[in-house]
């Protein structure tokens, strides 16, 4: 069965404005489209890609949420060249990778595979590049959207899991109120994240032949609009990092209004820009904020563990129905930690496993184990086998996990249950640490980067990968650089930058502007994680009366770095005629 079918592809939808002839201005927003002549000329392909019921997991614990990794998937996708049925499928693609147990970032401190593979712990800069390229290679169209979307759920996780280990992740911080994926952490990985979605979401409309513009261009102008609609602040004041306190396993109270108003101001934002665009098939009873009129749930595809679709023969309608259905039947496991204490042989745990749900559970698997609260190593850990629980039964057990020495008290609990069969939605995790354990840092570097061989060597040096671009949106001008260093995961080492123009002689400067690190992530062609940056200005009277005095003006850049072992970065590049003139534009509009 094929997800979609008779629906037309050839259509654009962006923010910004290009050659008026593909131009459509609606309020407050700009829309690009095809030509009417061109609308229908192109019929996509039927989709070949079945899906399957999955259940939703709200026990884990995966990387930003599904505010990030789904609702905006889904309206970023719409904002680039893609329609509804597409940007489902890109959206599906990327928080699949949270749904389905082979993909998942393990809960298990043990287990460091798909945390590595798959959700960007480590920040490895050849799995980024992998990945891209896995998504590019794809010769199915439809296919390739679920792999776009899993690439870019590695992208967005790129942000909110810099600087955290392979092993514990970010359970220190999400324990003591922390929580990166929580989309109130950080303004400015929110505003990283955004760009490099859109930015590899245009890329891949560029491969697909439906883009007529400079990437660059169009980025620009998306984000401006963007920062103009609000939505990126909207967002971080509806969020709150402290959601999880406490209860890695789980959300507190405030977790559900905070979907409910961040999916709600997503919805307005297509409803804004996208739902008056008749190529983008939006549902016409679609309604931002209710129950059953907004977006779609996902389309629960699942995934083999290199991420592959598994072709099963259900419809779309049958999936919804089993989907929920199932999650109303299916059983809720959850584990808790009720005690753990420190021994001179070892450590002696206390675990409630309870089932919630409405069926009963076969069996599974129980491992618990101690963590170094120091430097994040494994110190004991005991498997059990899980008995069958039925409906409403729960059961207690006592563990003892023998030490090798004395045992410390100093130590980090985590107990792990894995039910048998396919059906992640049963799995859960709970720990049990001091606030002390929670919040102090570990007194060894943890792996957070996995291209760092460790070695000291020559400071690492910074190059720009392309020429300064000076773009002109609406008066105001916007500077882009693309820059990376030697040994790449340059977005975690390049820090604020600044720009200014100087005369011939070197006389004369004026300083433009200072920006802050908004490095989005970018892949090079030979597997580096390159950074890049979007600086908007408007030059006041007296910096346009310098300019224009200015015989051959030339661009002085500086790059700061964040790390010691880098070099800052200080260039004075000639300006080409192209940009002199789009500097003048801004002065004489």
């Amino acid at each position: 069965m094929r997800i979609a079918d008779n629906f037309v592809g050839k259509t654009h939808s962006l923010f910004g404005s290009l050659d008026a002839a593909l131009v459509c201005r609606r309020s407050h927003s700009i829309a690009w489209l095809w030509p009417a002549e061109e609308v229908g000329k192109i019929m996509r392909p039927r989709i070949l890609i079945t899906v399957a019921l999955v259940l939703a997991m709200p026990s884990l614990a995966p990387a930003f949420e599904r505010d990030s990794h789904y609702n905006l998937r889904f309206a970023l996708s719409l904002t680039t060249c893609f329609d509804w049925e597409e940007s489902h499928l890109i959206a599906s693609g990327d928080w699949g990778m949270d749904e389905n147990r082979a993909t998942y970032a393990e809960m298990n401190p043990i287990q460091r595979k798909n945390k590595i593979q798959w959700h960007a712990f480590g920040h490895s800069d050849q799995r980024f590049h992998e990945l891209w390229q896995r998504s590019r290679e794809e010769t199915d169209l439809e296919r390739r959207l679920v792999k776009l979307g899993q690439f870019m759920h590695f992208l967005e996780d790129w942000e909110s899991h810099a600087g955290y280990g392979v092993r514990m992740g970010h359970a220190r911080a999400t324990f003591a109120g922390h929580d990166p994926d929580s989309l109130g952490s950080s303004k400015a990985k929110n505003r990283r994240m955004f760009q490099s979605a859109l930015e590899y979401l245009l890329r891949t409309c560029e491969d697909l032949g439906r883009l007529d513009a400079d990437v660059d261009h169009v980025l620009v102008r998306m984000m401006k609009t963007i920062d103009e609609d609000g939505v990126l602040e909207d967002l971080f004041e509806a969020s709150d990092p402290a959601w999880k306190k406490g209860k890695l396993g789980g959300y507190r109270h405030q977790a559900a209004e905070i979907f409910v108003v961040n999916n709600t101001r997503v919805e307005e934002l297509i409803q804004r820009y996208i739902q008056p665009i008749p190529q983008k098939n939006v549902p016409e009873q679609f309604e931002p904020g209710h129950p059953e009129r907004g977006l779609p749930p996902s389309l629960g595809l699942t995934f083999d563990q290199d991420g592959e679709v598994l072709d099963v023969p259900d419809t779309v309608d049958e999936v919804t129905a089993a989907y929920a259905a199932a999650a109303h039947l299916a059983p809720d496991l959850s584990v808790s930690l009720t005690k753990a204490r420190a021994r001179k042989k070892g450590w002696r745990v206390r675990v409630e496993v309870a089932n919630h749900g409405e069926e009963g559970v076969s069996g599974g698997t129980l491992e618990v184990v101690v963590i170094d609260g120091a430097e994040e190593s494994v110190l004991a850990k005991r498997s059990e086998v899980l008995p069958a629980l039925a409906a409403g039964e729960s059961v207690e057990l006592a563990l003892h996990l023998p030490s090798i020495g004395r045992a410390r008290k100093d130590a980090i609990y985590g107990a792990y249950i894995s039910v048998q069969g396919d059906d992640d939605g049963m799995d859960d995790i709970d720990w049990l640490m001091s606030q002390e354990v929670a919040e102090e840092l570990p007194e060894i570097p943890i792996i957070d980067d996995l291209d760092d061989s460790g070695e000291e060597g020559p400071m690492e040096m910074v190059r720009f990968l392309d020429r300064p671009k000076l773009i002109l949106v609406d008066n105001s001008g916007c500077l882009v650089l693309t820059a990376v260093t030697a040994e790449g995961d340059t977005t975690e080492k390049l820090g604020e930058s600044s720009f200014g123009l100087i005369d011939a002689d070197g006389d004369e400067m004026q300083i433009l502007r200072s920006v802050p690190p908004l490095w989005s992530a970018l892949s090079t062609e030979d597997g580096w994680v390159a950074g890049k940056l979007i600086a908007c200005f408007q030059p006041g009277p007296e910096q346009c009366q310098i300019w224009r005095s200015m015989a051959n003006p030339r661009l002085m850049v500086e790059i700061s770095v964040l790390d010691d072992g880098v070099e800052p970065i200080h260039e004075i590049i000639p300006m080409e005629p192209e940009m002199q003139r789009t500097a003048l534009e801004m002065c004489d509009p």
